[in-house]
């Protein structure tokens, strides 16, 4: 079974929701404080900071598309068949049981 959490909240339900948490306070409250809630990061690291490790990191996923490329271009890439068949039994049988 799928939930969605997409959807909204049923009619019949919504309907026999309280409008007041345990302490008393009102929804409208509850979502006010939801709102005014802040973040704080640590004084260690900066976003900058981590931005710039991140450029750092080296592009491995398109250095490896531009090797395999070249291979499929020069005749000399040769998939496993077997390994391919089984990669393609595994991806549907997780999508069955998901």
């Amino acid at each position: 079974m799928r939930i969605n959490l997409n959807m909204g909240v049923p009619a019949s339900v919504a309907a026999t929701t309280p409008n007041q948490g345990k302490s008393g306070e009102s929804t409208a409250a509850r979502s006010h404080a939801a709102a005014s809630d802040c973040a704080q990061l640590s004084g260690r690291i900066t976003p900058e900071a981590l931005q710039a490790a991140l450029n750092q990191l080296p592009e491995t996923r398109s250095e490896r598309i531009s090797a395999l490329t070249e291979r499929v271009r020069n005749g000399s890439y040769q998939a496993d068949s077997a390994l391919t068949a089984d990669a393609i039994v595994s991806h549907m049988s997780a999508a069955r049981s998901a």
